[in-house]
């Protein structure tokens, strides 16, 4: 209940706040005392409606010519939520008076008119970040590779390895450097363990991950860890604990992720990759990028990748994540060497540079 309070009772704070005093400003969060069940009754669907209008379109009526330019549909779905929350009647609003006024027909109308109104861009623009794309992420190796910096170095590498283990950026940063060895089976290739995760849960769910090259030095994760290690272990020797940073505190992961993601948007900004890649910079509203997301890239390709051995073996899985897909083909490599290379090679993306003659 705290927890939901916290992130509820504002916009409850504020509907109130404009029935009362009409502004959004006259009961803090922090200071006001939780309301009555007598004051929460006397709300209507007209107030809540009220309320999300001069928060959206800066006007409680609207006219045609408004835009809500202040508040998305999504914004406007959560308020609902929230309100609805602390109100003492969970049924539907009725003729009579009764009811939960977040659930009557005119604040479902005032949603339905925002949505509208967004899908013929007449209002906010989306704020969502998507997924990068793999003309964006080779754009994006380009221009770190052109700062003569060792920190510009250090993220290039980090956001190869992401795009490798198809992981997120906090789990890339809590890599440790001893997770790093040669794979027990295949000289060529490396073995590493991603152990954290807010998804892993439990042991088994973070087994032995095979780390491949790749024909591409873009995306090459065995030709980078190696420029990148021979640099980094000059600089600060052999004793550091994580894989990116040489903080050893329990914050130091953390940290090298705030200074990836900022790095990363200072020296490749999302606004210049679209106007590089389109050729214009006429773009229509805002360029949201995720740039130090590049999982999904990998993750997307894993989802088309069909293995086949040589005895003709679909080495098929439910799992998304394309590393699931490679741990299952080495398995499968373990139990019938005549599949080796002919299992491992089609999983390494741009080909491998370990093909078979």
């Amino acid at each position: 209940m705290a927890s939901s309070k916290n992130r509820y009772f504002p916009y409850l704070c504020k509907c109130m706040s404009y029935k009362h005093h009409g502004n959004l400003t006259h009961y803090h969060p922090r200071t006001t005392p939780p309301f009555s069940e007598a004051e929460l009754s006397q709300l209507t669907p007209q107030d809540v409606v009220q309320y999300m209008s001069f928060s959206a379109y800066e006007s409680a009526t609207p006219g045609p010519e408004d835009r809500p330019l202040n508040w998305r549909s999504d914004t406007a779905e959560f308020a609902k939520k929230a309100i609805s929350h602390f109100m003492p009647n969970t049924g539907p609003w009725t003729q009579a008076g009764h009811g939960n006024p977040t659930r009557s027909r005119q604040v479902q109308q005032f949603i339905s008119n925002m949505k509208r109104q967004q899908v013929r861009q007449l209002g906010r623009a989306s704020s969502v970040k998507r997924d990068m794309t793999m003309a964006e992420f080779k754009l994006a190796a380009q221009m770190l590779e052109e700062q003569d910096d060792w920190n510009c170095n250090r993220w290039l590498q980090a956001i190869r390895m992401q795009f490798h283990m198809i992981g997120r950026g906090d789990d890339v940063h809590h890599m440790k450097t001893k997770s790093l060895h040669v794979h027990p089976k295949f000289d060529f290739a490396l073995e590493t363990s991603m152990s954290w995760s807010k998804n892993v849960l439990e042991e088994r769910d973070c087994p032995p991950q095979i780390m491949l090259g790749a024909a591409n030095p873009v995306v090459c994760i065995i030709l980078s860890l190696a420029i990148y290690l021979e640099e980094r272990f000059s600089r600060f020797g052999l004793n550091s604990v994580y894989l990116y940073t040489e903080d050893v505190g329990d914050s130091a992961p953390k940290n090298a992720v705030k200074s990836y993601s900022k790095t990363i948007r200072e020296k490749v900004p999302a606004d210049l990759l679209a106007c590089t890649l389109s050729g214009s910079c006429q773009l229509h509203g805002r360029v949201c990028l995720e740039l130090h997301r590049t999982r999904s890239i990998s993750e997307a390709d894993g989802r088309r990748v069909k293995v086949v051995c040589h005895h003709g073996t679909l080495i098929h899985t439910s799992h998304t994540r394309m590393q699931k897909y490679v741990v299952c083909c080495v398995s499968m490599v373990q139990s019938s060497t005549s599949c080796e290379m002919d299992v491992a090679c089609p999983v390494c993306f741009f080909g491998s540079m370990f093909a078979p003659k």
